[in-house]
């Protein structure tokens, strides 16, 4: 990534130097406007952003007893400030978009994330094309989505509420098309594979990932005893195959079109699994301490989706389903994940009191041959069986005092696991450009394993600010 990095940054920076005529007298935070020889405006740039502070604190039961205990830490506390700045500029058939978000903690490992986004977009006659380092939206689902192939996600932190803020810019070429009155086609080509961001240690790192990093230890214990080694190692270019070569290119199509009141779309992605498949060998299997082999690899997948939505008795009705089918096709490689077919069903509505609205999402997810998956290091062995899950998603708004006031509740529970997250949240705006934001999060289950349950000690209520510009 950080080669991309490399190379997006300066042909950003140059077509910013080339298209936009501005002088440093004539900035301005609002709007740049420039002129062809004869006075004409031929486009303007554009400047908004914001500045964030949260603080968050962890108060789960072990977070509680540690209080008041100076040599325990237990009841952490995490000071989160970032900024935001979004430079988008205008011309008569091209447009540039240049998204710049910098937090502490990312910026210090992680330097290349400080260009979320940049890219263009130019309009043909009948077609528009896009290229960059780009954040592309499929699907119908509100801040949930089984159909959205093409970016990955950043999951260093569990609680970000905002669908686009984990998801992670990937460099891609796309071409928009009209057939028709409504139609749209879009077809994309990504050179190279962005994955999904897991943590390996800390309070969001799930269940596997932490297993995977005790791995990764006792292979560099074992083959080089020096504990230096282990650092470089878990730091990704050991441990994670190298994507960013032709070998991870990847390929989609979608067409979305309106038929009545109906919005409806088909896509296909020639691509990867964002999560990696995991082989350990050992010396002796029966001793976990004899780790002599880790491999990570990512899985190649034909997926399709589907996706409709309409609005029907005040009803916004949303669905989307899809079909992954992986190189497995028997479902007897333990070391690549089956194929899988996942579904999402939803929607929103208006209430008749006060102004609330309730969002209510259905997802399932089904992994298919799970007769032949009998290993216990199959990458999609489940403990208890459980190759079907359902989650039911549920957000309740309101508003008050002309929304300066803005509760809500959200809740996430899944049947089989029988886990759940419970997060209220209030939002206070006194000013347009100013908001206070208080929220909080409940995590548990039956076990202490499941998806939602693992975080059981990372319960969190969480104080933060937001300036715009």
């Amino acid at each position: 990534m950080k080669r991309i990095f490399a190379a997006v940054l300066p042909v950003c920076i140059l077509a910013f130097v080339l298209i936009v005529p501005v002088s440093a007298d004539d900035f301005s935070f609002d709007e740049i406007e420039g002129f062809d020889e004869e006075g004409a405006v031929t486009g303007a740039l554009e400047i908004d952003g914001e500045l964030i502070f949260r603080t968050r604190a962890y108060v789960s039961g072990n977070a509680l007893e540690d209080a008041g205990d100076l040599s325990a830490e237990g009841d952490s506390l995490e000071v989160l400030p970032g900024a935001r700045i979004n430079f988008s500029y205008a011309a008569e058939k091209a447009d540039i978009f240049v998204n710049l978000y910098a937090d502490r903690a990312e910026l210090a490992e992680h330097p290349e994330k400080l260009l979320d986004e940049a890219w263009f977009r130019y309009y043909g006659k009948g077609y528009e094309l896009e290229a960059g380092l780009m954040k592309v939206v499929w699907g119908k689902g509100d801040q949930l989505h089984v159909v959205d192939f093409l970016n990955a996600d950043d999951l260093s932190d569990a609680v970000n509420p905002d669908y686009l803020d984990r998801r992670l810019a990937t460099p891609m070429i796309k071409l928009n098309l009209y057939p028709g009155e409504r139609g749209k086609l879009e077809i994309v080509y990504l050179p190279t594979l962005r994955a999904d961001e897991i943590p390996l240690e800390g309070p969001w790192a799930p269940g596997d990932a932490q297993a995977l990093a005790g791995y990764a230890e006792t292979l560099v214990d074992n083959l080089d005893p020096d504990p230096s080694g282990l650092a470089d190692f878990l730091d990704g270019d050991a441990l994670y195959p190298d994507t960013d070569t032709l070998d991870y290119s990847q390929a989609a199509l979608r067409y979305t079109d309106t038929v009545g009141a109906l919005d409806w779309g088909i896509s296909y992605y020639y691509g990867f699994l964002k999560q990696p498949s995991v082989k350990v060998s050992f010396v002796d299997p029966l001793d976990p301490g004899t780790v002599n082999g880790l491999e990570l690899s990512y899985d190649r997948v034909n997926a399709f989706g589907l996706e409709a939505g309409a609005v029907f008795g005040g009803f916004n009705m949303r669905g989307e389903s899809a079909l992954y089918l992986s190189e497995d096709a028997d479902g007897d490689d333990p070391y690549v994940h089956n194929s899988r077919m996942s579904c999402l069903a939803g929607f929103d509505r208006d209430l008749p009191f006060s102004n609330m609205n309730i969002n209510l999402q259905y997802t399932g997810n089904l992994v298919l041959d799970d007769g032949e998956i009998s290993r216990s290091d199959d990458v999609d062995y489940d403990p208890d069986g459980r190759y079907f899950r359902q989650r039911l998603i549920l957000k309740l708004t309101d508003s008050w005092d002309h929304e300066t006031l803005k509760p809500e509740l959200k809740g996430i529970y899944t049947f089989e696991d029988r886990d759940y997250l419970i997060a209220p949240g209030i939002v206070f705006t006194p000013v347009d450009n100013f908001e206070v934001k208080l929220q909080a999060g409940f995590y548990g289950g039956e076990e202490d394993y499941t998806d939602l349950a693992q975080y059981d000690d990372a319960d969190y209520v969480e104080l933060g600010f937001t300036c715009a510009f």
